[in-house]
Formats: C-alpha cells, structure tokens, sequence
C-alpha cells in the first residue's frame, strides 16, 4: 500500500503497493448482501473499513477509513489545514457489526440453541438458563484493526462463551466460596472441575510432587447468548501518557473514546453442563445444588468476560424460564415415556399375531375357520378397550365411538356365545375389559346393555 503524502508524484521510502484483481462485481455483491451476515462475518471476514481514494490523476490507493487526511484551505500566509476523517473505517465496521440481525440470522442463532437444547435433554444434562443483567463484553483481547476484539464463533458467525471459559469462570466462584464461608471443599472442587497444577494455582495444599492430572466430572459446553443484536460501548482512557509512556499522571491528559462490542443486558444465556458420575466423591454427592450456588455466586460477584471489575459480564438464573425448562423438560420426558410403551404394546400384539399366525397353520380348516371367529372378538375387545380409555380421557368424539365398539362386541358375542363359553382364555379377556367399564359411562340404556352382556357370558357372576 502505498504512503499517503501531499505530493503524489514525489518519492517515498515506502514499499510499492501491492495490487490484486478482484472483479467489481464481487465489491456491489458485496455491499448488497453485508446486511444479511452474521456479526461475526461483518467484523472478522468483511469489515468494511477499507476506503478507496484518488491517488495521482489516474491510480487510487486504499486506507484505513479513519485515518486523518490532509487537506489545504486558502493561499499564502491565509494558508491552513484541515483534518477530515474520511467515510468508512472502525466506526462503520462497529456500526455496520451492531446492527438488528437479519432474519436468516435469527433463525440461524435459534436453530442453534434448539440443536444444544435437544441434544442436552438426549444426553441427560443439566440445564441452566440464565439472563444477562449487565452488557457481556468477552474476547476484548483478541486482535482486530479496530483494537478490541470479540469472541465469535466461526462457522456460525454469532457471539459465544467458550466452554472453557464458563468452566474457569465457576471454578474461580467456586474457589472464592470455599474461601469466604466454606460452602464448598477443596476435595470437591477438585472432583467437579479437576486438580489444578499446584506450580499454577494459588491453593498451596498440595504440592507439584503430589499432583495428578485428571479431568473433572463436570464438562461445559458453549453457551450462545440469545440476542436481536449487538451493542456498542466507549471506553474512554483519561490516562494515556502515564499507562504508555511511563509519565506522570496528570488532569490535563486528552481523553481518547474507544468504542468496542458488548452483547447487550436482558440477553437470555443457556448454560448447559454435563456430568460424569464415576468421577463423584460419592453415589449420592448433591452435585447439582452446589453447582447452582456457584453459578448463583458466579453471575453475582465474578461475572463472565471482560471488565467485570467495573460491571460488566453479570448474570443470573432466571427462575421464570428455569420452570418454563422443567415443566418442557418433564414434557418431553412424559412423551418419551408414551412412545416407549407405545412401542412396547406394538411389539406384544405383534408377537401375539405371529403366535397366532403359527397356530393356525397347524389347525384343520374347521378350527382355522372357529379360531378366526373367536380371533374378531378379540379384536374388537381391544377397540373397545381403546375407545373406551379415550372416552375417559374426555377426548372429543369418544363417546359415540365408544358406543359403536360395545355394540359391535355385544352382536358378535351373542352371535359365538358357545364358543366363547368353550374358551376360558377369552372369557378371562372378556371379564377384564368389562371390568374396566366405569358404572358412569354411557347413558343408562348403555349401562344395561353392559349389564345383560356380563349376565348372558357369565350368569354365575
């Protein structure tokens, strides 16, 4: 690139710029779809805080957009400069970053957390959504032109928490814990996040002789705040001479605003944490209490991020969507729990078709043909089990179906009342389903019907 100087045509020592052909189209393609990006792809792959300028009478050159142009007023001693930041650079990267997210992006970021939701629930851990009080300002150290940096997660292009960090972050609560009032010990630190290296750590209880590398039982997976958008906040340093040029500190100093990313307070914030139950002091160690004072702990007086010294980063369990989460959870627990039986009274009836199926390949025509018969009242035993189970549940349009599958049972049991007499198997089949009819069902015609239906199969009960 080359160096910007008031002469284009006078020489510099400066390096020849370097020059790549990049086809117009791909620059208004560009600018069109910059809107529809994540955050993270506007700040990290195209932040647009490159500006082109005029340099000579026929070449251009580029620059930082903030960088200060120089530029002449007037002739002789009424000679003067004016310094004009040109359009473009850090802040149109931070503005441009900040924006609401497009559509595509929102549902790109809930897609994200439903996938880290189901696969939670699958893999049975544990659940923690929590809400952000202050702004969350995380990965301010990572290099960027603009001088502070973030933490985005690439491919998705979306603010994230490392897991890593979240697990450093609630040690050092849990730590701070134990110190201050002794909710926790050591030994359990320990078997939940895993020994520190004592030539590391601050606890001296033990030394570099007696450590053991091993994982702890706890694993945390990364958390994705829940967001329309990022924010901005300035950062304005009164003290510059004295931090980078080792002077004295002075009032006099020229404050220099710095604005840098945040994602914005009232961000919902999931944390999800498994555990590995071998790895437990004990069978039945109460690991989910304590892990809820240490996050409880954590979002009240460490915070998560950067600055937290002045506020930022607090957070806390949100006690309205922890009960939303338990009452899904609990949901989808109870819906599991239906499919598994469904899947299981599926498997049974299968059997019991291929056992019939098999008896009555050995059977002569004659009992093939009364082993059928008695084969229908089976079948319609169980519509009428199963209308009569929904008309219990208060579902609509049971009760007619209820009475359709009685009557049916009623005409073909009197139709085969010798054969069914002739099989104790079924008469027992019989007298469990009718027994199962509560006395409220159907009208009162109905309750007769039931009533002569039990005295013609079974006249001594």
């Amino acid at each position: 690139m080359a160096k910007y100087n008031e002469n284009p045509r006078q020489a510099t020592s400066a390096p020849k710029p370097l020059l790549i052909a990049v086809p117009d189209y791909l620059n208004e393609a560009l600018k069109k779809s910059l809107p529809e990006m994540p955050p993270g792809h506007v700040f990290n792959l195209y932040a647009p805080m490159w500006v082109e300028e005029p340099f000579g009478r026929k070449e251009k050159k580029w620059g930082l957009g903030e960088d200060i142009g120089v530029k002449f007023e007037g002739r002789g001693k009424y000679k003067r400069k004016l310094y004009d930041a040109r359009p473009g650079g850090k802040t149109s990267v931070l503005q441009e970053t900040s924006k609401d997210y497009s559509q595509q992006t929102q549902k790109l970021l809930s897609a994200l957390i439903e996938r880290q939701r189901t696969a939670a629930q699958k893999l049975e851990s544990v659940f923690f959504p929590c809400r952000l009080i202050s702004p969350l300002a995380i990965g301010l150290g990572n290099e960027h032109p603009v001088e502070n940096g973030f933490s985005f997660l690439s491919p998705y292009g979306l603010p994230y928490i490392p897991g890593s960090g979240l697990k450093g972050v609630l040690r050092r609560a849990a730590e701070e814990l134990r110190d201050s009032d002794g909710t926790i010990t050591s030994k359990e630190i320990d078997s939940l996040f895993g020994p520190e290296d004592p030539r590391t750590s601050k606890d001296t209880s033990k030394t570099a002789e007696e450590f053991e590398a091993q994982r702890g039982a706890l694993s945390f997976w990364d958390a994705f705040p829940d967001c329309k958008s990022m924010s901005l906040e300035i950062m304005t340093p009164h003290y510059s001479e004295y931090y980078q040029k080792n002077k004295s500190p002075h009032d006099q100093g020229q404050p220099t605003p710095i604005p840098f990313l945040v994602v914005p307070p009232n961000s919902n914030l999931n944390l999800i944490i498994q555990c590995d139950s071998s790895r437990l002091p004990e069978s039945e160690y109460n690991w989910r209490g304590k892990l809820e004072q240490i996050i409880e702990y954590a979002g009240k007086w460490v915070g998560l991020g950067g600055k937290t010294a002045v506020g930022y980063g607090a957070f806390k369990i949100d006690e309205e969507l922890k009960k939303k989460t338990e009452a899904e959870k609990a949901a989808a627990e109870e819906a599991k729990r239906k499919r598994e039986e469904e899947a299981r009274l599926a498997a049974i009836e299968a059997e019991k078709k291929r056992v019939f199926e098999e008896r009555l390949s050995l059977m002569s025509p004659e009992e093939q043909e009364k082993a059928l018969k008695l084969n229908e009242v089976r079948e319609l035993l169980k519509e009428t089990a199963d209308s009569m189970k929904a008309y219990e549940s208060y579902e609509t349009n049971t009760c007619q179906d209820f009475n359709t599958a009685f009557n049916k049972l009623a005409a073909k049991c009197e139709e085969l009342k010798s054969d069914i007499l002739a099989d104790a198997l079924l008469q027992e089949e019989i007298k469990t389903v009718l027994g199962k009819i509560h006395p409220w069902v159907g009208k009162t015609k109905k309750r007769r019907d039931i009533n002569k239906l039990k005295n013609s199969l079974f006249p001594e009960n």
